[in-house]
């Protein structure tokens, strides 16, 4: 087990992956920081928050590098970005960063691939990765709707931001999902008026998403992976996992892999997001995050530990291997699966899928035992919310 890197980690943001990050690290006796744009987020109940930052959003973006920038007490700190918006703050100014911390971010290269999902696109053609049928719509470009939309092919059609941080706060959603002509013409204009480039995707038919999860040494070598199937997804659909298997499927690895190469990945963990084509029988990449994903702790249930690779390629030691796969084993997380079973019940897994769960390992988000109250807090008031008559609050799934 890696221990004792002798300067405070600084984890940004700390909702499910990042809290992951402050109980692992902290039961390691690393002394953490933890960084977020609100006080109501699950990481600042861990025990092991050693010091709680909260950075608000202005508008322009930068509130992460500079308060970092600004903390000479810090210098030699490893930091670890568990959301896009820190990774691209990172990547912006990573001399500055680099020059005086220990950074986890992958090359530059893959950071913008990662980003920039119109050159996700380009890269994934140019090596053989399958992907949706694409048209990417660049503010200014010229482009109508119309010859767009014929690229892409039928509707529905999925308008996705090219680079997606104030998409996401001005629509509170990852995606658009455009059913005509006119419906589309309207989301292009709009995204247009905000000076957000997008890509438009088929929309693949069926529910299988699945994804590939591991760690890249900075030697660049593959330390550790699996490959899981989602079984649910909040919101449903279009949201993020919930509901997760580790399951051996060896497209997606083969892809995965490709991936990685194709980019020069190293130094960071690393998840890629793929859907099932129903109708071709084969998978398709999604999304490339060049971080950790928010189902980070079924990766050590698994038999990857990600935690102690990181811990030990960041202090200059052997990074631990990852063993054979424990294929089977899940993630859930709780809160969302009772939103789903209570306001989507049409889209709630079957009971068959969780009976399984109770029969195989699993672990549950937020939960560690050396550190309980990021869970309970998390799941209290849905639970009492249960017990009553009232409509469920929605909320957007945090990562």
């Amino acid at each position: 087990m890696a221990r004792n890197l002798k300067a405070p980690v600084v984890v940004s943001p700390v909702f499910v992956n990042g809290t992951a990050f402050l109980s692992a690290f902290g039961a390691r006796g690393e002394h953490c920081v933890a960084v977020a744009s609100s006080p109501d987020v699950a990481g600042f109940r861990s025990r092991f928050a050693r010091e709680k930052v909260i950075l608000k959003h202005r508008g322009a973006g930068g509130e992460f590098v500079e308060w970092l920038l600004s903390r000479r007490d810090l210098d030699g700190a490893l930091v670890i970005p568990t959301g896009d918006e820190a990774l691209g703050e990172l990547d912006a100014r990573r001399d500055e960063v680099e020059a005086r911390f220990r950074v986890s971010i992958p090359p530059r290269r893959a950071c913008e691939v990662a980003l920039d999902k119109s050159k996700l696109a380009q890269v994934c053609t140019e090596n053989n990765i399958p992907i949706p049928r694409t048209a990417v719509a660049e503010v200014g470009g010229g482009r109508d709707a119309a010859a767009l939309a014929g690229e892409v092919g039928s509707f529905p059609i999925v308008v996705k931001p090219s680079m997606g941080e104030d998409f996401h706060r001005l629509h509170r959603a990852k995606l658009l999902k455009a059913e005509t002509l006119e419906q589309l013409s309207g989301m292009l204009a709009d995204c247009g008026s905000h000076g957000f480039s997008v890509i438009l995707q088929e929309l693949l038919p069926g529910e299988g998403t699945g994804a590939y999860s591991a760690y890249i040494t900075r030697g660049g070598e593959i330390a550790g992976e699996y490959s899981s199937r989602r079984i649910g997804l909040f919101p449903p659909r279009a949201g993020v996992g919930y509901f997760e298997v580790a399951e051996h499927i060896p497209e997606i690895l083969t892809y995965g892999r490709r991936l990685i190469r194709a980019v020069g990945y190293r130094g960071a963990l690393v998840n890629i997001d793929f859907k099932f084509d129903a109708r071709a029988g084969g998978w398709r990449l999604l999304d490339l995050n060049a971080r950790s994903w928010r189902q980070i702790t079924l990766a050590t249930l698994a038999g990857v530990p990600v935690f102690d690779m990181l811990l030990a390629d960041y202090a200059g030691k052997p990074v631990p291997k990852g063993g054979r796969i424990r294929y089977g084993c899940y993630w859930l997380h709780l809160k969302d699966a009772l939103t789903i079973m209570r306001g989507f019940r049409k889209d709630a897994p079957p009971l068959r899928q969780y009976a399984r769960m109770l029969a195989s390992p699993f672990v549950l988000a937020l939960w560690h035992p050396a550190d309980p109250m990021p869970f309970l807090s998390d799941v209290a008031p849905m639970v009492l919310r249960r017990f009553r008559k009232s409509a469920p609050i929605p909320h957007l799934p945090e990562i």
